[in-house]
């Protein structure tokens, strides 16, 4: 049986079609994988922090509201980027990503 656990998370924004377009907060499509943008991600959300591992078991999607939230599955660390192994669609579903609050 699995625990539940209760975390008070904030829903991050997509921003256009493209980064380069409306930023929202640094999320994009990577050739169909979620991939964060850290300088435009850290500066809506961090006050501009520099990156940190720390922060990569923040992150949680899921690809309904109505869904359970599970942590994010990263692949790599490009330049500026943080790559993860998520699809941005499931189906007709874009994902939804959510940052978790520090208690």
């Amino acid at each position: 049986m699995k625990e539940i656990i209760s975390i008070t998370v904030n829903r991050l924004n997509w921003g256009g079609p493209s980064i380069c377009d409306t930023k929202g907060d640094g999320l994009w499509d990577n050739n169909s994988k979620l991939a964060i943008h850290w300088p435009i991600f850290s500066e809506n959300i961090l006050d501009d922090e520099k990156f940190s591992r720390k922060y990569l078991d923040k992150f949680y999607y899921s690809y309904s509201v109505n869904d359970y939230i599970k942590p994010i599955n990263f692949d790599y660390i490009d330049i500026n980027d943080i790559v993860t192994r998520n699809r941005v669609w499931d189906y007709c579903k874009k994902i939804i990503i959510y940052y978790k609050v520090d208690d």
